[in-house]
């Protein structure tokens, strides 16, 4: 397994404050940043691309 994985765009995302339209096998996604309210809504938590530290809490 490749643990220097990146998402395609990431660092371009990571740095955008607008909304982005990212195109998956002719499907259109809107990425933004997201606020504590969208998390919150959403009610699925969230998602990191990083590897979990050793002595993380679960969550």
């Amino acid at each position: 397994m490749n643990n220097n994985a990146t998402l395609p765009y990431e660092d371009y995302l990571l740095h955008s404050q607008d909304e982005e339209i990212i195109w998956i096998k002719n499907k259109a996604f809107i990425v933004r940043p997201a606020t504590e309210n969208d998390i919150k809504r959403i009610g699925k938590g969230y998602f990191t691309m990083s590897s979990p530290e050793p002595n993380a809490p679960s969550r």
